[in-house]
């Protein structure tokens, strides 16, 4: 678990430390911990490698920045990780709202208590993001996207695209075994040696196309039309 914590204060970043590193050590958790004392730094940090960060710990107060702000440029810049806002009064809370914070943690006598119950919530979030979230890379380009929002795969050579969403796409390198692999149990068929594609979005199929719910036709490879008919009961239709 990729945890980072922002504090301008070198003790609250020791304090805050020792709890997040023996809730790790209690759950068995593999823990790569990050400290920041300043908000520019952690974004500049952060910029190549933020999908790889599963909770942010920050202090409203910084240096340089207000730590709330330091959110919203995170959020903007497409992180999905959990949130934990620390401080010292109550003033930013509801800003907390607009950056989809996990938590907001006053330090008082109860913050050791609630940033436990915190990390719990975002271990048990970072579980779901795994099996639902699949994170693909290209030319210093990443996207983030959720399974459910993938309707196929289409590989040309060694490039493959993924289509999500209304039309959105986005080309990275891999193969169609491995992602045959990756997606294992979670709904998606071969249908010709270029496709991947979601079964629920499968509407019928000729005898050379599928047809996708959203009216998309893809090409159906021979050997793989018993496979379709078979995974999703669907009758051939001449076109």
């Amino acid at each position: 678990m990729h945890i980072i914590i922002c504090d301008g204060s070198r003790r609250e970043q020791e304090d805050c430390r020792a709890i997040v590193e023996q809730f790790a050590k209690e759950h068995k958790l593999r823990l790569r911990l990050e400290i920041f004392s300043s908000g520019e730094e952690l974004l500049f940090k952060v910029e190549d490698n933020y999908t790889e960060v599963d909770v942010i710990i920050m202090d409203t107060e910084l240096p340089d920045l207000r730590g709330i702000e330091v959110a919203a440029r995170l959020r903007k810049m497409g992180y999905i990780g959990d949130l934990v806002i620390y401080a010292s009064t109550l003033e930013y809370a509801l800003e907390g709202y607009d950056v989809n914070a996990l938590s907001y943690i006053l330090k008082d006598k109860s913050a050791r208590e609630r940033i436990i119950r915190a990390m719990e919530r975002a271990a048990e979030k970072k579980s779901e993001r795994d099996q639902d979230t699949m994170i693909f890379s290209c030319g210093g380009d990443t996207r983030c996207i959720l399974v459910e929002d993938i309707r196929y795969f289409e590989i040309q050579k060694r490039v493959v695209t993924v289509h999500y969403g209304d039309r959105d796409e986005f080309s990275f390198y891999s193969s169609m075994k491995q992602l045959e692999e990756d997606l294992d149990g979670k709904g998606f068929l071969r249908t010709h040696k270029s496709y991947l594609v979601k079964q629920s979005m499968i509407s019928r199929m000729t005898a050379r196309q599928i047809i996708l719910s959203n009216g998309e036709a893809l090409q159906a490879g021979q050997s793989y039309t018993a496979a379709i008919r078979k995974a999703g009961k669907f009758r051939e239709q001449s076109m």
